[in-house]
């Protein structure tokens, strides 16, 4: 019998699990977190679908393996942080707490293998920004930072009325998709430069990116949900997509 060994890796970043429903893509994030050893594990928010369980919700025994997973992981002495998104917003008002080695933060500093620190975030705050990058461009990276937070209060203040304002001017259009992912990844990278942030990892967007936008690299994750996704560091210090099939992307 051949044992099977997890390959150690130095961070694991995944987004959109969205465990709670049906189609959430849980039995292949298990088989993932068989083949990896991380270090550190990034849960870039909506990882929990709360705003669909009032309509739909199922836990089959996947889910729970999956929190084991996440607790023996920590247990072994891996950092897990938890970043809540849009679709479980409501852990957001938990602030920074520890649930059975799992802390849950607000966004993150990732120091990567060569020096480099990125930002870590969901990014539904970019959401209400984004289109408008042009007059923002022109303000400066510091005008962006504020429009973000600003950004941020405004969904802190609907989620408290019962609204939902984040994700609403993606994917009209096979144009306006691309035209919004483009606007969406130059304002993460303006905020993580007002910051002094080497790049930003992010989840939110439904498909894996990498970029690199003047000096800065970003990175969103993807939605698992979507398209099973998540993005790793390797030991060497390398950044890999991996998912459901072979890898997509490796830095070189």
């Amino acid at each position: 019998m051949v044992e099977h060994l997890e390959k150690p890796v130095r961070a694991l970043f995944v987004a959109g699990l969205n465990l709670g429903t049906k189609k959430s893509g849980a039995d292949q994030f298990l088989d993932c977190l068989k083949q990896y050893e991380p270090e550190a594990i990034y849960l870039i928010g909506d990882m929990l679908a709360y705003r669909e369980w009032k309509s739909s919700f199922s836990w089959p025994q996947a889910h729970n393996d999956i929190v084991q997973k996440l607790l023996r992981q920590a247990r072994r002495g891996a950092k897990v942080l938890y970043i809540p998104g849009d679709r479980d917003g409501f852990m957001r008002h938990y602030g920074d707490t520890e649930l059975g080695g799992i802390k849950l933060v607000n966004d993150a500093v990732h120091h990567a293998a060569d020096g480099k620190q990125f930002f870590v975030t969901h990014g539904d705050a970019f959401d209400l920004v984004a289109p408008s990058l042009g007059i923002l461009a022109k303000m400066g990276a510091r005008a962006v930072a504020v429009a973000v937070g600003i950004s941020s209060i405004i969904e802190i203040v609907a989620r408290r009325l019962g609204l939902f304002v984040h994700g609403q001017t993606y994917g009209a259009t096979p144009d306006r998709e691309t035209h919004f992912v483009d606007s969406f990844a130059a304002i993460a990278i303006s905020a993580a430069r007002a910051e002094n942030f080497d790049g930003i990892i992010c989840g939110h967007l439904p498909h894996a990116e990498s970029r690199i936008i003047g000096q800065q690299r970003f990175f969103s994750t993807g939605d698992w949900r979507t398209k099973p996704s998540a993005l790793v560091e390797h030991l060497d210090g390398q950044f890999e997509f991996i998912g459901v099939g072979q890898p997509v992307f490796r830095t070189a």
